[in-house]
């Protein structure tokens, strides 16, 4: 689902000029194992896709049980998507059994919610300053 590593600790910079900070908090992580795989997108259509090659900005944490936050900044101010995978097994892959998931996922605006919205409807209004959001990761 997601290739781009970063560090837990990291602080993405994009080479958009720098006008917004967008802080996300990923709540209901059932364990530590594994990594979170987050994607930020600016784009409907990458988004609907899930291309994270054409995601504004990607990264990879260490999972946590409970909740992480971290904030990207630089951001350019507009709407931005965001989803999040917990990919428990490391393997760098969204898993399934048919078609239900057997990892954590989750999208911006979506609290709780177990189908993909629109770009539209998991939109995150950029403006100057720092904008907030939270995402509740599904489990089956």
């Amino acid at each position: 689902m997601f290739f781009f590593v970063a560090g837990l600790s990291a602080l993405l910079f994009t080479t958009s000029a720098v006008a917004a900070d967008l802080t996300v908090t990923v709540v209901g992580i059932r364990n530590a194992q594994g990594d979170l795989w987050i994607a930020v997108y600016d784009d409907a259509a990458a988004f609907v896709e899930q291309n994270d090659s054409k995601s504004a900005a990607q990264l990879k944490l260490r999972a946590r049980q409970g909740a992480v936050s971290f904030t990207l900044r630089g951001l350019a101010e507009g709407s931005y998507a965001v989803s999040v995978m917990h990919d428990e097994n490391s393997n760098a892959l969204f898993d399934q059994q048919g078609t239900t998931p057997l990892e954590g996922y989750a999208y911006s605006n979506s609290f709780g919610s177990t189908s993909m919205p629109s770009f539209d409807r998991a939109a995150v209004l950029l403006k100057p300053g720092e904008t907030e959001t939270v995402l509740k990761l599904i489990y089956y």
